[in-house]
């Protein structure tokens, strides 16, 4: 990557934004591991997936969930699935899914890329007198 291009200045962006988040074990303390299985596709073309699985260290991960768009044609886009993510892991859900549209543009028109998620979270028993009983 050359320190000119504009990957380079994203990626240094997307360093300083995780450096700067807040760290996860602080905002879902009881989260003890946390899988994402991630596919990114473009809408309506069937072949073009890339697929990853994201296993998040949780003692010094940020709470930050955003994703790069796949598309090397895309720009100012991207999936943050920050909030999404958040939501389920407060609720503290096992399993669950989620998707998002990259909101860049690609080609000079909107970008087609669809970001799909599924976790899988293990949390730490809360002791009785933390669930209220």
């Amino acid at each position: 990557m050359r320190r000119g291009s504009e990957a380079f200045r994203r990626s240094l962006d997307r360093r300083r934004k995780e450096d700067e988040a807040r760290r996860l074990r602080d905002v879902v303390p009881e989260l003890v591991d946390l899988e994402l299985d991630v596919r990114e596709a473009r809408v309506g073309m069937p072949g073009h997936e890339v697929h990853h699985k994201r296993v998040v260290v949780v003692s010094r991960a940020p709470a930050l969930f955003e994703f790069a768009c796949a598309d090397r044609a895309c720009e100012g886009g991207g999936h943050d699935m920050t909030d999404l993510v958040l939501g389920h892991l407060g609720r503290g859900e096992a399993r669950f899914s989620g998707t998002h549209r990259c909101e860049g543009r690609a080609r000079e028109t909107a970008c087609e890329y669809e970001l799909c998620f599924e976790a899988r979270a293990i949390y730490r028993a809360r002791p009785l007198s933390a669930r209220g009983a």
